[in-house]
């Protein structure tokens, strides 16, 4: 769950993922059941997008945190924002 009163910085999943959608950014709640459904499929592409997003850690303190390498952070994040990006246009697991 994102902390509230925290916004995602401009080149983050969630950023990418509201710039795709053809309607209007979501709202937090929107945001927060996205997280969720991703925590539901993958926990770990949901939890380097918190800590990157909403934590406020660089790739490199993502990685050092969960044991993973910079590129699996990476990709995880870059997967997990396919994910949210489908989960915000009403798309299925």
């Amino acid at each position: 769950m994102p902390p509230s009163g925290v916004a995602p910085g401009p080149r983050s999943p969630w950023m990418i993922a509201w710039r795709s959608l053809p309607s209007r950014p979501p709202d937090v709640l929107e945001i927060d059941e996205a997280l969720d459904r991703l925590a539901a499929v993958d926990e770990r592409k949901a939890k380097v997008i918190e800590l990157r997003d909403f934590g406020g850690m660089d790739r490199e303190e993502v990685a050092a945190a969960l044991g993973l390498s910079v590129p699996t952070v990476k990709r995880d994040l870059r997967l997990g924002a396919a994910r949210l990006r489908r989960f915000l246009g009403g798309g299925a697991d």
